[in-house]
């Protein structure tokens, strides 16, 4: 649940920012975060290198922000 709330608070747009998404996050427990932070590794796109739990989940969703931007952008 809490990924699908990250999923709505996370920006549309490359020039919008993550301040929301990242705002909620912030005040997870950290068991909280670390689950979300698992979910997310095992189904959005990842930087091998991170291991912030946080980061883990905003590049995850960042990665297909850009991705859906691509697919939507006209000739």
């Amino acid at each position: 649940m809490i990924l699908s709330v990250a999923c709505r608070l996370a920006p549309l747009a490359p020039d919008e920012p993550d301040s929301e998404l990242r705002a909620l996050l912030g005040g997870l427990p950290a068991a909280a975060l670390d689950a979300t932070a698992a979910l997310a590794a095992r189904i959005l796109p990842q930087d091998a290198g991170t291991t912030d739990p946080r980061e883990i989940i905003v590049t995850g969703l960042r990665v297909l922000q850009l991705v859906g931007a691509h697919t939507q952008a006209g000739p």
